[in-house]
């Protein structure tokens, strides 16, 4: 999971980034949340979409210095959003 913060006037934006790195695939997931001025809870808004690529991650037992560049299009969709 990756945090990233950008501020915005008087609320900081931050997003967390999921990648579930499964048998079946791998999937990216970006959520993106604020808190209000004085709000203890944070305003939340669940992703709209959501990236999987295929083969998972455990396809590259055999061979795990290619499993870094089988997640690039998740990262780099990630920072699409």
């Amino acid at each position: 999971m990756a945090r990233l913060t950008s501020s915005r006037g008087e609320d900081a934006v931050q997003y967390e980034i999921v990648i579930d790195a499964g048998s079946s695939g791998s999937r990216v997931h970006v959520f993106r949340y604020s808190f209000a001025p004085g709000s203890v809870m944070p305003e939340l808004q669940f992703p709209d979409d959501a990236l999987k690529i295929t083969p998972g991650l455990s396809s590259f037992a055999s061979r795990p210095g290619d499993a870094g560049d089988s997640i690039v299009p998740l990262v780099e969709f990630a920072a699409s959003k």
